[in-house]
């Protein structure tokens, strides 16, 4: 299931606790209002019914019934009231403004003994609520003196305070919405203040992770968010400064290591004059054969660094055996095959970022197994070795020997093409053509 984003969350919470909040409030002064005008309601019938009683007295005592049902129509026409009629002692009306019949819980309640009706003190009126055929009236009764003379009843419908109930949910309703829409604007913009920074805190530290540094979050005062974009700015200050350090102390290791490289080249180079620069121009070549593979710029450097050492292990041959001017004997050729090995053990214990040692022990062997010193075959040897055997062998015959003179550019990359699958890598060999053919590259200060 997806989620939904901090921002939507954050918004329908916000209307979520609004829309609770509403709802309580309605309901709150919903019942208290209605509550408030069920007893303003009493109030007014009791006063009602007091009235009544006293301007019906007189009537019933003079038994002036004319005058008697006036009064009855006269409290019976005001504002809310369901009925009014006049009983005498022993309950039967003596007046009414019912134009038909009684209803039925009236007339039960008419037909009160006159013990009933006595028993109701002076001065005081009873409310009770009625069912009148299907409307809620409040019913009020008072007594006539001592109620001898008899008692008056009035009624007021409950519909009363339904009306004013619906009016007040009325206005309720329209408070709440506009509640409600003020409500949802303030938590928009109350997400859109809090969730903005966020992002933008979420945006850097994405930037951070993939090694951008240089990136600052807008900062604000007065606030947690404000505080924490400032501390995650000074963070990235001291990233970047520690960064600049490390970069600076990275340089001058680099610089150290090319010149411990270069120290040790220069030291294989004297012992054979002829190869005098045959590790660098391999370098060059194994270099620019690499980038033609599209392999990382540490992967290149890498290569570069073992080609300009995948002769360190001829320290070990004799140095007469470096400069014949015949072709080897056997057991002069395999002492010259133990280089690849010894310049494996020379190597091994340096801690170089890249597989050098490896590299310069392999750099002799071929795809189908005939090189040396391990007979490896195929994927078994690294790619850069790969690499490096390529770019020797076309520098090597490429340059003058003491042996033999130079053969030639054209001639090596025709002997690469000619064991290309069987002794090369077959995309080296294309990517050293291409280096030549495409790119023009030329070997410096060939001999």
């Amino acid at each position: 299931m997806r989620r939904f984003r901090l921002k939507t969350q954050f918004v329908l919470g916000a209307v979520a606790l609004v829309l609770l909040l509403g709802g309580l409030a309605i309901f709150s002064v919903h019942t208290v209002v209605s509550r408030q005008l069920a007893g303003e309601v009493e109030q007014r019938v009791k006063i009602l019914a007091h009235g009544f009683a006293s301007a019906s007295l007189e009537s019933v005592l003079m038994e002036d019934w004319v005058s008697l049902q006036m009064v009855v129509n006269d409290f019976a026409s005001r504002e809310g009231v369901a009925y009014a009629f006049v009983l005498d002692g022993v309950g039967h009306p003596l007046a009414d403004s019912l134009k038909h019949r009684v209803p039925t819980a009236l007339a039960k309640v008419n037909s009160a003994t006159a013990e009933e009706s006595l028993a109701l003190p002076a001065e005081e009126v009873s409310i009770r609520h009625v069912d009148a055929d299907g409307r809620d009236v409040v019913d009020a009764a008072a007594l006539l003196l001592d109620g001898s003379p008899g008692q008056v009843r009035i009624g007021m419908s409950s519909e009363v305070i339904e009306e004013s109930v619906r009016g007040m949910k009325q206005r309720l309703s329209l408070l709440t919405g506009l509640v409600l829409l003020l409500g949802a604007i303030a938590a928009a913009l109350l997400a859109r203040a809090i969730i903005t920074p966020l992002a933008e805190l979420g945006r850097a530290s994405r930037a951070v992770a993939e090694g951008d540094f240089s990136r600052k979050v807008e900062t604000r005062e007065g606030d947690e968010i404000g505080d924490l974009a400032t501390a995650f700015n000074r963070m990235l200050e001291t990233i970047r400064l520690e960064q600049d350090r490390n970069q600076a102390t990275l340089a001058r290791l680099r610089k150290t290591l090319g010149g411990v490289i270069d120290a040790i080249s220069i030291a294989g180079e004297r012992r054979d004059p002829y190869a005098a620069g045959h590790q660098k121009r391999v370098a060059d070549l194994a270099r620019a054969v690499a980038a033609r593979m599209a392999l990382s710029a540490d992967e290149v450097e890498g290569i570069r660094v073992a080609a300009v050492l995948h002769d360190i292990g001829k320290l070990s041959v004799p140095s007469e055996l470096l400069t014949l001017c015949r072709p080897l004997e056997p057991i002069e050729r395999e002492i010259i095959k133990t280089h690849s090995a010894v310049g494996f053990e020379i190597l091994k214990s340096i801690d170089f970022p890249w597989p050098i040692a490896e590299t310069v022990r392999q750099h002799h062997e071929r795809l189908d197994g005939s090189g040396y010193p391990d007979g490896l075959k195929g994927d078994a040897i690294s790619l850069g070795a790969r690499i490096l055997a390529v770019a020797d062998v076309v520098e090597a015959m490429s340059s003058h020997r003491p042996y033999r003179p130079a053969l030639g550019t054209e001639a090596a990359l025709a002997e690469i093409a000619g064991n290309r699958g069987r002794l090369h890598d077959p995309a080296v060999a294309d990517a050293c053509a291409a280096v030549f053919r495409q790119d023009g590259f030329q070997f410096r200060n060939a001999i």
